[in-house]
């Protein structure tokens, strides 16, 4: 069934040319509560397996969000009982041994990982269920992740006698270090919900079915943040881990400088005189 649409839909035509413009709005559901867009990944017939088409969608949809000036969060998530269960190998050509007859290596852009870093504002995962496989790496490719306490995590590509793809190795190297990503990586086991939260795989666990409301909350407060700063430092952040110490040092000058310069952070000097909270207007 298709994804029960959750809090005000934006104008139609706002969601509908989204839609138009990326092709998508069947597998991927786009909806709008106030400055924050929720993208609902909608296969719940096959636990929300990612197509290729599905993830050239999901970028895609990021790339016009983050040209809106009206966004200023978005959710991911999975229509239920899943998050989404990775890639799904059976919309490849199969072979007489019943595993994929061949595979395409596809370019970087093609992938959402990419799109969710080069966002200006904050991608937050409401994981509602198992992410498995490209579902797993695509948690953590968000910039914040809040699970269910029915999520579990898996790099399962093992069992198959495959490699982990979606930069899923790449991912769990900065989440966890390099031992702990191949014991992952190596045993194809699940990971339960409080426990990726211990290990900094996901930053919340919510009560049982709260998991869409309390992320929803979460990014209607970041959205009320002075969103030029933040873009400047969830930049510096994805730098940081490719950077010595000098070097981030020289960066964090640098959009300091940047920040100082913006229309938020005369409101936030004004509103610190004034023992006020800031009104941040996004420049």
């Amino acid at each position: 069934m298709p994804a029960e649409p959750r809090g005000e839909w934006a104008p139609p035509s706002d969601v509908d040319a989204v839609h138009a413009a990326t092709g998508t709005g069947t597998d991927l559901v786009l909806t709008r509560e106030g400055a924050v867009a929720l993208l609902t990944l909608n296969r719940p017939e096959r636990r929300n397996a990612l197509t290729a088409e599905m993830s050239w969608g999901m970028g895609r949809v990021l790339r016009v969000l983050s040209e809106d000036a009206t966004v200023r969060a978005c959710v991911i998530t999975g229509a239920p009982p899943a998050f989404c269960a990775g890639g799904d190998i059976g919309t490849l050509p199969m072979g007489d041994e019943g595993q994929p007859a061949s595979y395409r290596p596809a370019r970087a852009e093609r992938y959402p990982a990419v799109a969710i870093r080069d966002c200006p504002f904050p991608v937050l995962a409401a994981v509602n269920g198992p992410a498995a496989g490209a579902g797993f790496a695509l948690a953590l490719a968000c910039d914040l992740a809040v699970a269910d306490p029915t999520a579990r995590f898996g790099a399962l590509q093992v069992r198959r006698g495959l490699v982990a793809d979606w930069a899923l190795t790449w991912l769990l190297v900065r989440a966890v270090g390099r031992s702990r990503a191949l014991e992952l990586l190596w045993g194809g086991d699940w990971v339960e919900a409080a426990e990726a939260a211990s290990a900094g795989l996901v930053n919340r666990v919510t009560a049982a079915g709260a998991v869409l409301e309390e992320t929803m909350r979460w990014a209607s407060e970041l959205a009320e943040g002075p969103s030029s700063s933040m873009t400047l430092m969830k930049r510096a952040a994805h730098r940081a881990v490719e950077m010595s110490l000098e070097q981030a040092l020289e960066t964090d000058s640098l959009m300091q400088a940047r920040a100082f310069a913006t229309a938020d952070a005369a409101e936030g000097a004004r509103a610190f005189r004034e023992k006020r909270t800031p009104r941040f207007r996004g420049h």
